[in-house]
């Protein structure tokens, strides 16, 4: 059994009961947790999960070769006293920091698997040169890494320094606790961290325009290439 937003997205995926008789299915509303960067740490903030906003949706039930498909209608609490303005900010604020926190785990993801390849690739018998440039490239991607992620301590957040994951997860963590208005100290944190993300992207994009001269030289000395997947793959990836 599948919910459906209005625009055919997969919005929950839910076990029927296989017993006789009518069965009933509870959805709490909520998307998944999003993919939040790989550390030494664990991020508490990541364990939150945004509840989907009013609207039509659609419960999709598939049993073998058979498809049962019903409409609902989700609606607030009319008791509530947030108002439908307030809750839409709060819903695009939160899925803003959902959809950054993703981001920053497929670009830590991206170091992770050049440092890798990089692991893997024999370099004593390269010239000097390739040695030392390789070696170079790796102390920058372990550079960006530390001030995307703690690096250090022992699953514990305030163990270490955080970093960036830390400060968005945080940041997300307490707008999705609450259904109403985001303050504006959340709102101004928001935009301060969107533009530490994008610095940060801009860097590692920076970082990966070595990459074609580097793998020609491996090639050339018949070594493996350096390679990462791609985002859709990464967020496809164990879900």
């Amino acid at each position: 059994m599948e919910v459906l937003n209005e625009d055919g997205e997969q919005v929950a995926s839910l076990t029927p009961g296989k017993a006789k008789g009518i069965n009933i299915v509870e959805w709490n509303y909520r998307l998944r947790r999003p993919k939040i960067a790989k550390a030494k740490t664990l991020s508490f903030g990541g364990f939150s999960t945004p509840t989907v906003p009013p609207g039509e949706y659609t419960v999709r039930l598939t049993k073998g070769k058979e498809t049962y498909e019903q409409q609902i209608k989700l609606v607030p609490d009319p008791n509530s006293v947030h108002s439908a303005e307030e809750r839409a900010l709060q819903h695009e604020t939160v899925m803003k920091l959902y959809d950054m926190n993703e981001e920053l785990a497929y670009q830590v993801d991206r170091i992770e698997q050049l440092k890798t390849g990089l692991a893997q690739i024999e370099t004593s018998n390269l010239p000097k040169k390739l040695q030392g440039r390789l070696k170079a490239f790796e102390e920058q991607l372990e550079a960006t890494r530390k001030t995307l992620v703690v690096t250090t301590g022992d699953n514990y957040v305030a163990s270490a320094e955080p970093q960036l994951r830390e400060k968005i997860a945080e940041l997300y963590s307490e707008v999705a606790g609450y259904l109403g208005k985001p303050s504006n100290a959340q709102l101004e944190a928001l935009a301060l961290r969107q533009r530490e993300l994008e610095e940060a992207i801009a860097g590692i994009d920076e970082l990966m325009r070595q990459l074609p001269k580097i793998n020609k030289q491996l090639e050339q000395q018949q070594q493996p290439t350096l390679e990462y997947r791609s985002k859709e793959n990464f967020l496809m990836a164990d879900r």
